[in-house]
């Protein structure tokens, strides 16, 4: 069957075409098994055959690791459609402070996203891998926006949060930012729930804007004209992004938490961190270190110059009403 597709050719407008076939292969040998087990088996084999390149044979095993990983992944795929279904996405909020002289004109909180299965809360890491594979991505980020503006929509016009003092940091991913009605629907999403464009400030990793630079440039470019800011999270990682800030608009670097974790030990890492510190001035831009787990990294942090921390050294992700709690608490001790 493959040999006889692969040898196959049609012409359409004068060209010739080939049509390629990705086989997956389950054998029925208990008579106990049944059909939708079958089924799925070669389902995953067909899925393996595509990714090992297409136009191949792929033949289930029970030990194949890459199946079982994929039939994992495939998994999530329902999981993450019930959830978004059923509502069982919630968010929480970290705290991201000023460090040094830095004014105090707003609260930043990150906008994370978690999920509830029955008694457990699974964290954002267990399903976005799947997610993205699977193009699932632009249906959260969209939940996510839309939920993140309602709170802030929530919190203003009831007066739990003075106008002006807050601010949601909300991630998009890589797989989202192509998408040319993202925008329009960010813009309504404001307008509809009367939320000022700089009450929020949207995360794009560095990976993600320079693998999708046009549509990433362009996007970043609508969101910091209609009044939201942006910020470039995991900056460092690939130190690629040093060629590409100069076209890239953006008012936040978020250093990646890999050089922040270990830069009392390593000069190196602490060495790159300065050097970032220095770029985002040059360029006019606030730095904002991840994943800050003590009080020494962050007063090193502060001798540096950084203009932010964020990390479980500062305060770990919490429900939104306690850390609305928290700064009523604040409010009444000064």
């Amino acid at each position: 069957m493959l040999k006889s597709v692969t040898e196959f050719r049609f012409i359409w407008d004068g060209k010739p075409f080939t049509v390629g076939v990705s086989i997956g292969i389950a054998s029925i040998h208990d008579r106990d098994q049944r059909p939708q087990d079958v089924m799925s088996a070669a389902d995953m084999a067909c899925y393996m055959a595509k990714e090992l390149g297409r136009n191949r044979i792929h033949l289930y095993t029970a030990d194949d690791l890459d199946l079982a990983r994929r039939h994992g992944e495939m998994q999530w795929v329902s999981r993450i459609k019930r959830a978004l279904e059923e509502e069982s996405f919630f968010l929480e909020c970290q705290p991201i402070i000023p460090l040094g002289d830095e004014e105090r004109p707003s609260l930043r909180w990150e906008m994370l996203i978690r999920l509830r299965e029955e008694e457990k809360v699974i964290l954002p890491g267990a399903f976005i891998g799947s997610a993205e594979r699977y193009g699932l991505m632009p249906d959260i980020d969209r939940w996510v926006i839309d939920t993140a503006i309602e709170l802030l929509s929530t919190f203003y016009h009831t007066g739990q949060l003075e106008p002006g003092k807050l601010v949601f940091f909300i991630n998009i991913s890589g797989c989202t930012i192509s998408e040319k009605s993202l925008f329009k629907h960010i813009k309504k999403q404001l307008a509809h729930h009367h939320v000022p464009p700089q009450a929020v400030c949207f995360e794009i990793t560095e990976t993600a804007a320079i693998s999708n630079l046009t549509d990433a440039v362009e996007f970043m470019g609508q969101l910091r004209e209609l009044g939201c800011a942006v910020a470039l999270d995991d900056f460092g990682a690939g130190l690629c992004s040093f060629t590409y800030l100069k076209s890239i608009p953006a008012d936040y670097l978020k250093i990646d938490g890999s050089f922040i974790q270990h830069m009392l030990e390593q000069p190196m890492d602490a060495a790159i961190v300065e050097v970032i510190k220095y770029i985002g001035d040059a360029a006019s831009l606030k730095t904002i270190a991840e994943f800050v787990t003590s009080d020494k990294i962050r007063i090193e942090l502060e001798a540096i110059g950084i203009n932010y921390a964020q990390g479980f050294g500062i305060e770990r992700p919490g429900p939104l009403h306690k850390m609305i709690s928290k700064v009523h608490a604040d409010k009444l001790s000064d």
